[in-house]
C-alpha cells in the first residue's frame, strides 16, 4: 500500500490503514495504490477519494460505570452515562464514543438523534485518546430494546452506528433498527434476537441504508425476518445473513 494524502502529516503512508492529522479545514484528495504480488504475477490497482474535513467538531463520552465527575460528557472522566443523553446535545457531524456496557432507551422509546450525520462508536474501555485504540470485540457495546425499534433514524441523511450489539427489539416495523427516508450506516456490528411485524432485523423504507461489516442472525418477523426494504436500496458490504 503506498499512500498520498493532500494537506496531512504525514503525507504519504504505507500498510493497510493510514492514521494522518489535518492541521487546516477543506477538501482533500486521498489516493492509494494497492500492489499484490505472487511469484511472477504482479497486480496494481490505484484508488482515490474526496473528503471534506471540516473545521471543528465537538465529541461526547458515554460510560454507564462512570463513577463521580460532572456528567456532561465532556471527557471519559465527565461522561454521560445514557446513550441518549449525548444524542441529545450532539450536532451534525459530532461524534459520541460509547464504553463497553449494556445500554436501553427509556421505555417504549429508541435510541433517536435531532440532527443529521451524528457517528456513534461502541467497543470502548473508557480510557482511549484515539478512535484507532478501540477493540469493539474486546469490549462489548450492546444497545437493548426496551418495547420498540432500538434505533430510529427518520427524515434525514441518517447517521453511522459502529461497533454496536443491537439485541432485543420489539416494534411494528424495525425491531432493531428503523429507517424512514433516512440513510443511516450500520458497521462492525451485529443485530440479533429483534423482533417486528416486518423486518425483524431492519425495516427500511424510501431510504438508502448501508451496512458494513454487519451479521444479521436471529431475528423474527412476519414478513422479513432479518430484514424488509419498502422502496429502498440497501448496500451491503461484507454481510452475513
Amino acid at each position: 500500500y503506498q499512500w498520498n494524502i493532500q494537506g496531512a502529516v504525514p503525507s504519504t503512508f504505507t500498510g493497510d490503514t493510514a492514521t494522518v492529522v489535518f492541521n487546516s479545514p477543506g477538501k482533500r484528495t486521498v489516493s492509494v495504490n494497492i500492489t499484490a504480488t505472487k511469484g511472477s504475477l504482479t497486480c496494481s490497482k490505484p484508488l482515490s477519494l474526496e473528503l471534506m474535513v471540516m473545521s471543528s467538531r465537538n465529541g461526547y463520552f458515554v460510560d454507564q460505570n462512570v463513577s463521580g465527575g460532572t456528567n456532561d460528557g465532556s471527557s471519559w472522566t465527565n461522561a454521560y452515562r445514557k446513550i441518549q443523553d449525548a444524542l441529545e446535545r450532539a450536532g451534525t457531524n459530532d461524534y459520541i464514543w460509547v464504553a463497553k456496557g449494556t445500554y436501553s432507551p427509556d421505555l417504549n422509546s429508541s435510541f433517536f438523534a435531532r440532527y443529521d450525520s451524528i457517528r456513534i462508536y461502541g467497543g470502548f474501555a473508557g480510557w482511549e485518546e484515539s478512535l484507532y485504540d478501540r477493540d469493539f470485540a474486546a469490549n462489548p457495546t450492546v444497545l437493548k430494546g426496551n418495547g420498540n425499534s432500538v434505533i430510529v433514524k427518520t427524515n434525514g441523511n441518517g447517521m453511522l452506528w459502529d461497533g454496536f450489539i443491537i439485541e432485543g427489539g420489539n416494534a411494528s416495523y424495525g425491531g432493531g433498527v428503523y429507517n424512514n427516508k433516512a440513510s443511516s450506516i450500520i458497521a462492525n456490528s451485529t443485530i440479533r434476537s429483534n423482533k417486528a411485524d416486518r423486518g425483524g432485523g431492519i425495516y427500511s423504507t424510501q431510504s438508502d441504508p448501508v451496512l458494513y461489516n454487519v451479521v444479521v442472525s436471529g431475528n423474527t418477523a412476519a414478513e422479513g425476518g432479518a430484514i424488509y426494504n419498502e422502496l429502498s436500496n440497501l448496500l451491503t458490504t461484507n454481510v452475513t445473513v
